[in-house]
């Protein structure tokens, strides 16, 4: 995981040369792509240039961004067709801010349709100054042969939560295993493996009394915007504050604090496997519909 950090640490600080904003922060409350921003947050605290905006994608103002920014894109796993409207949000970007640097923070990429794939490489290669990111060998070899761009081999950014995590007192208070299990659509063929199994995802691991009442002020404040307030940019950036200095930071605590009650993970989430090992917990993985996690692990992570 060190050096993971330090490639990360090396990208960030070599290609990011001026002042920032990073669009599409998760407004969905998926743990992975929780601590991928989290991570990313991090280790971009550690380059001399400030975040001027951050938002959702939900909440994207066009006006705060300007000629000097350099815009980050969110990573993970939504570069593709598999989620449309992450897609689609990413070709808007880059077709409307054809002067910025862009950067497509550590992505999985996943196409069904080939000409989705051609389409969308088209789109990219008008852009003179933008830098994608694969977090598997399989995605940058894919990228290298369909996108012409500045294309990059990097891990996933919860890699920056890395110095955090390890100085976490492991508890192990359960010396048994989590069996922690995705339910959607991109579960894996291999689930029957758990049928008898006492299985969990990461909402089973949040739920309680204070989570259900940040839930709340969360769908609250959307409600609010989407009755009413449409247009009113100060509550869209409360709305974000709410998610990254309120929720995330619980996500944070909430998350670690329920795994190291376990000495082993057995997990279909690649951020089971992911924080998992960072923790320094045994891990077992089975991999998802789309071999995210044996491409990733294949790439980074070949002693898990």
């Amino acid at each position: 995981m060190d050096k993971q950090l330090l490639l990360l640490l090396q990208f960030t600080h070599r290609i990011i040369d001026s002042d920032y904003v990073y669009l599409d922060v998760p407004g969905h409350f998926n743990v992975g792509d929780n601590f991928i921003a989290m991570g990313a947050l991090t280790l971009l605290k550690d380059i001399p240039y400030q975040c001027d905006y951050f938002c959702t994608l939900a909440n994207f103002n066009p006006k705060r961004i300007h000629n000097h920014h350099i815009i980050i894109l969110h990573g993970g796993g939504n570069f593709g067709d598999l989620y449309p409207g992450a897609n689609e949000f990413r070709n808007n970007i880059v077709c409307t801010f054809p002067n910025n640097k862009i950067i497509i923070f550590p992505q999985t990429i996943t196409y069904r349709d080939e000409q989705q794939a051609d389409n969308d490489a088209q789109i990219f290669a008008n852009h003179k100054n933008l830098h994608i990111c694969a977090r598997d060998q399989q995605s940058y070899d894919f990228l290298q042969r369909k996108f012409r761009n500045h294309i990059y081999l990097l891990p996933d950014t919860a890699v920056g939560l890395f110095p955090l995590l390890t100085n976490k007192n492991q508890r192990y208070l359960e010396r048994h295993t989590l069996y922690l299990v995705r339910k959607d659509f991109e579960i894996g063929v291999n689930n029957e493996c758990f049928c008898d199994k006492n299985i969990v995802d990461w909402d089973d691991l949040l739920n309680c009394w204070e989570w259900r009442m940040l839930l709340f002020i969360s769908r609250l404040l959307k409600k609010i915007i989407k009755v009413g307030f449409q247009n009113h940019a100060k509550l869209r950036v409360l709305n974000d504050n709410f998610l990254v200095y309120v929720i995330y930071p619980y996500i944070y605590k909430r998350i670690i604090f329920q795994l190291t009650k376990y000495n082993e993970i057995v997990s279909t989430r690649l951020h089971g496997v992911i924080i998992a090992k960072m923790l320094g917990l045994q891990v077992t993985w089975f991999d998802t519909k789309y071999g995210k996690i044996s491409s990733y692990v294949n790439t980074w992570m070949k002693d898990v």
